[in-house]
C-alpha cells in the first residue's frame, strides 16, 4: 500500500529460471532474450503463474524426430542386414557414384575413420568394391550389382512403413514433409542431389 492508502498495483514478474545467474550482463543478447521472455503473472496468457508453452526450435524437433526415425528404420532394415548408416552410405553413392572417400565422409557427416570402418564391412558383405580414383592417391567406391537390388528392396520396405511411422499425417502431408526436408537438406548441404 502506498502513502495515499491505495493498494500498491506493482506487478509480480516470473523470470525464466534457467537464465537467472549472478553473472548476467545487462546489455547482452542473453539478458535481452531473458527480459523478452520474462512473463507477467497478471497477463491473461499467464494465469495462475503457469507459463504458456515456448515454441520448440526446429533444430530440436528435427533432432528428436531423427532419433525416432532412426530407431524405426533400424528395425525395418534389420531383415536386409543393413544399418541406417550403411543404407545412407549406399544411397549417397547411388545418387553420386563419382564421390571420393573424402567427399563421401563430408556428405555423410562422419570421420574418415568411421567411413573406412563402414566401407570395410560393406566390402566384406559384397555390397561395395574399391576402385582407383581420378589420381593415384584417391580411391572411389562402386556399388556391386547385388547392391542395386538390395537398395531397392530396403527402400521399398522403408517407404511402405511410412504410413505407420507417420500415422498422424495424411498421405499428402507425408509428401509435403518429404519435399520440405529435401529442400532443407539441399540448402543446408549446398547439394542439389537431394532435390527430385
Amino acid at each position: 500500500m502506498d502513502n495515499s492508502g491505495t493498494p500498491n498495483q506493482r506487478l509480480t514478474v516470473a523470470p525464466i529460471a534457467d537464465w537467472e545467474s549472478p553473472g548476467r550482463c545487462p546489455g547482452s543478447k542473453l539478458e535481452k532474450l531473458r527480459q523478452k521472455n520474462t512473463l507477467n503473472v497478471r497477463n491473461p496468457d499467464y494465469r495462475d503463474g503457469v507459463r504458456p508453452p515456448l515454441k520448440p526450435p526446429i533444430a530440436y524437433l528435427l533432432a528428436y524426430a531423427a532419433t525416432l526415425a532412426a530407431r524405426h528404420a533400424e528395425e525395418e532394415l534389420r531383415p536386409h542386414d543393413l544399418t541406417v548408416r550403411q543404407f545412407g552410405l549406399l544411397m549417397q553413392l547411388r545418387l553420386e557414384p563419382a564421390l571420393t572417400m573424402s567427399e563421401l565422409a563430408r556428405q555423410l557427416g562422419v570421420t574418415r575413420q568411421s567411413l573406412h570402418e563402414m566401407t570395410a564391412e560393406l566390402e566384406r558383405t559384397g555390397h561395395l568394391r574399391r576402385l582407383p580414383g581420378m589420381t593415384g592417391r584417391t580411391r572411389r567406391l562402386e556399388l556391386t550389382p547385388r547392391t542395386e537390388r538390395a537398395i531397392l528392396y530396403a527402400q521399398a520396405t522403408l517407404l511402405e512403413s511410412e504410413p505407420d511411422f507417420l500415422s498422424g499425417l495424411a498421405p499428402h502431408e507425408i509428401e509435403t514433409l518429404r519435399d520440405l526436408l529435401r529442400r532443407a537438406l539441399a540448402g543446408a548441404t549446398d547439394d542439389e542431389s537431394w532435390l527430385p
